[in-house]
């Protein structure tokens, strides 16, 4: 979904969205890298998230290197605290 419809159906502002550079593996068919999207609330609100590759890291192919797990973090806005919510998740 575009940012533009996310911010605009749901209380959300996309602050950051890019690659995570090298976190696709090494050697000499690199895999693709992962992304990094951090949305914050601007009220309460009940989301979901379906994901993998965050408790086993992503295989190699035809010699390349496993690349680097994921991870799914909450910020706590009521105490700051960031938290790893896995793979499958509510908050």
């Amino acid at each position: 979904m575009p940012l533009q419809i996310l911010e605009r159906r749901y209380p959300v502002v996309l602050r950051a969205f890019h690659l995570r550079e090298g976190s696709g593996g090494n050697g000499q068919f690199k895999g693709g890298d992962g992304v990094v999207r951090e949305i914050e609330a601007l009220r309460p609100i009940r989301a979901g998230i379906l994901s993998e590759r965050r408790s086993t890291a992503p295989y190699g192919l035809m010699g390349g290197c496993a690349g680097t797990p994921g991870l799914n973090l909450l910020r706590r806005a009521d105490s700051g605290r960031t938290v790893n919510i896995g793979e499958l998740a509510r908050a």
